[in-house]
């Protein structure tokens, strides 16, 4: 049994005066504590009291969790800084208002509606119920899938059932303890500005008032839905093929995520036949038992360790794993030297050549110019030079994030054909259908171009050497390190200041002559310190370093996750006629420079953090 409530207040003022609580967090721990909205919460939040855990009280109860342009992600757990039941009720019911004051245009006689998706994780089925009471006690009809469905199919849902808006339940790749929220418009897309800082505004209201919104669940206004969108919807992402061929073998794994749900049946609705699912992999469940770590993030190597042992045993012509919300999809294929596990901006790459090549030779290509491709910052330079090769624009000073991609999606005028999204991170969009990334319209791609090039006795992996001889040889690389908790924020708010006011003079060797800076959109030239000039797009925290051989290091904190991720990219030309060994050997050494830039680089940051 817990303490008495007057002994956990007096542990607590104790914690405080010890310095171990800040004033703010003692005071909201107090607040929840008493609180009859939060009267469920106190068994786990004396049992942290009691276990002296003041370093999860500090961070769980600092201030209100920060709801950003694109939602919430953190742990679950009690207090005003975690994923729970009240701060999802909080969320919702600022979208909502934000919602009810911004769309006049509707009709005023059929209720605001709002479409709910959830993945698999330990309480999105419980956060997504919770939210959709609070919509239906405000008098907002909800559609509600019956079980965990892949992101993509939200927004596909939000325009299929004519929603105003959407919620999803999920923290993506990240691992079991935490959980999100993303809002979506009505569009189908994540919200954008200027409505994305008014949500945040709202929601902001919603917490200052320190009220309980109404959560009965009106059972009139809630709609279960399933078949009646997933078959739509599949039969959408089926129809991205664009050549007849299927012959081949494919073993994929869900990695206990939704996109059991999305990514073997559209496969089979397009036509392929030969598709192995990882048995042990299968099942949707937010612990990821099986994945070491129990890290569900395909962008880590060993996430995908389980996948490619059961493609080899198997035959598979390539190996295919989703994220826990299905939006993100890696690959790895068979090579000379054996299995390779396929970068983001490898898989974008063969996308889009493909889909420009195959569009190319049926006449479906757009005018030059008329066709559209949308990439980030720090995808892949690659994705340009194939698409000026084939007259197709690109817009690429996007900042990371797919609803970026998305909003060029929605802004193609009436002659443009938007044709491909793309960003590092494993997540790629064909089509205007689907308004975020999807990893069964890129599972779909990537088996039709397998399947097209095994008709000639081709592999994916001889296509990339293709178009690396064509396009010169691009290698880029992530490194990426964890600083958690609120002295972790401090530490990366001090490593991107100090590369901002203190930046290298040289890495690996290499001079650096060029610093972008994306927060004040400007690009200075390090050797005579004078501006060259203003940068194209949005601000956004990302430092740009090019070094006197055109090499590339990014810098910038992680949206999603407590982590400085750094990105190195490189690119060199490939002479007419070499030898497939000689171009091996110049892999070797590109990969070479590439991976001691990196480390240094990651020593760097990691010296600032410790100073700070």
């Amino acid at each position: 049994m817990a303490q008495n409530a007057d002994a956990l207040i007096t542990a607590i003022n104790a914690a405080r005066q010890a310095g171990k609580l800040s004033d703010d967090s003692a005071k909201n721990t107090q607040h929840w504590l008493k609180a009859e909205r939060y009267a469920g919460y106190r068994d786990e939040i004396a049992s942290l009291i009691e276990a002296g855990d003041w370093q999860e009280l500090d961070e769980a109860f600092i201030g209100p969790i920060h709801f950003g342009t694109g939602g919430m992600r953190c742990p679950s757990g009690p207090g005003p800084n975690r994923m729970n039941l009240d701060t999802v009720a909080d969320a919702t019911q600022g979208l909502l208002e934000y919602l009810q004051m911004h769309l006049d245009a509707r009709d005023a006689s059929k209720p605001l509606a709002v479409a709910i998706a959830h993945d698999p994780r330990v309480n999105s089925r419980q956060f997504a119920e919770r939210a959709a009471a609070v919509l239906t006690a405000n008098g907002a009809k909800v559609f509600l899938f019956d079980h965990e469905r892949p992101t993509p199919e939200l927004t596909f849902a939000v325009q299929q059932l004519g929603a105003d808006g959407g919620i999803v339940i999920s923290a993506s790749h990240n691992p079991p303890r935490d959980n999100g929220f993303k809002a979506y418009w009505g569009n189908g897309a994540m919200i954008i500005s200027p409505h994305d800082k008014g949500v945040v505004e709202q929601v902001k209201l919603v917490q200052a008032r320190n009220s309980a919104p109404p959560c009965e669940l009106d059972n009139e206004l809630l709609e279960i839905i399933g078949p009646e969108v997933d078959e739509p919807y599949l039969e959408y992402v089926a129809g991205m093929t664009l050549t007849g061929a299927r012959d081949v073998k494919i073993a994929y794994s869900p990695i206990h995520g939704a996109g059991i749900w999305s990514v073997p049946p559209a496969l089979e609705v397009a036509g392929f036949n030969d598709v192995h699912v990882l048995k042990s992999q299968a099942t949707p469940d937010g612990n990821f038992p099986t994945v070491p770590d129990f890290k569900p993030n395909p962008e880590e190597e060993r996430a995908l360790e389980a996948v490619i042992g059961f493609a080899k045993e198997i035959g598979a012509d390539v190996a295919m794993a989703s994220d826990p919300d299905a939006d993100r999809l890696a690959a790895a294929i068979p090579t000379p030297t054996g299995w390779t596990r396929l970068t983001g901006n490898q898989v974008a790459a063969l996308i889009i050549h493909f889909v420009l090549s195959e569009l190319k030779k049926q006449g479906g290509l757009p005018a030059p110019g008329k066709g559209v491709v949308a990439r980030t910052i720090v995808t892949t330079p690659l994705v340009d030079r194939i698409c000026e090769d084939y007259g197709v624009r690109v817009v690429n000073p996007l900042l990371v994030g797919f609803k970026y991609i998305a909003e060029v999606l929605l802004g193609c005028k009436e002659d443009e054909t938007f044709l491909f999204g793309c960003e590092e991170s494993l997540g790629y969009i064909r089509g205007d259908r689907v308004r975020d990334k999807d990893a069964a319209i890129a599972a779909v791609t990537m088996a039709n171009l397998a399947a097209e090039l095994k008709k000639s006795d081709q592999t994916i992996f001889d296509r990339l050497n293709e178009i690396y001889r064509r396009y010169g040889y691009h290698c880029e690389s992530l490194l990426s390190f964890y600083l958690t908790g609120l002295e972790g924020k401090r530490k990366i708010e001090k490593i991107m200041q100090t590369l901002r006011t203190a930046p290298p003079k040289e890495i690996s060797g290499q001079r650096i002559v060029r610093i972008i800076d994306r927060k004040v959109l400007k690009e200075t030239d390090t050797i005579t310190g004078e501006a060259v000039g203003d940068v194209e797009g949005i601000s956004g925290n990302v430092l740009i370093f090019r070094t006197e051989r055109g090499n590339t290091i990014t810098v910038r904190p992680s949206g999603t996750e407590p982590k400085v991720k750094i990105y190195v990219a490189a690119r060199e030309p490939v002479p007419d006629g070499i030898s497939d060994d000689e171009l091996e050997e110049l892999k070797k050494r590109t990969d070479g420079m590439v991976a001691a830039i990196g480390p240094e680089f990651l020593a760097l940051a990691r010296k600032i953090a410790d100073d700070a």
